[in-house]
């Protein structure tokens, strides 16, 4: 996928030089990465205005920090194994999901 943003463009870019650059590869793609204010951000964020759940389009998909050191470590380990590992793995909660029904999972 293409960023439309800065940071999307920016990322896509570094992509692509791991793409150029040949052999074996895997993208390692974390949606919405949270864990500074713990498992319990996007509470903090209802409860401080930034997500705001009467916005019908207010979607969210989330990844805790210690959840993406443990995708990393699978993905290591598979290829440390000699498993082939995908080229591109995208990392979050599962499903793209409304904010309010992400806050019934906490």
């Amino acid at each position: 996928a293409e960023g439309l943003g800065f940071s999307g463009r920016s990322v896509r870019a570094g992509e692509r030089l791991i793409e150029a650059r040949g052999g074996a590869y895997c993208l390692l793609r974390f949606s919405g990465i949270y864990g500074r204010m713990g498992r319990l951000k996007m509470l903090s964020d209802v409860r401080d205005g930034r997500c705001d759940l009467a916005k019908a389009g207010h979607w969210t998909n989330r990844i805790h920090a210690n959840d993406c050191a443990r995708a990393i470590s699978f993905v290591l380990t598979q290829w440390l194994k000699g498993d082939v590992v995908p080229n591109i793995i995208v990392a979050g909660l599962g499903a793209v999901v409304r904010c309010a029904r992400a806050l019934h999972r906490f």
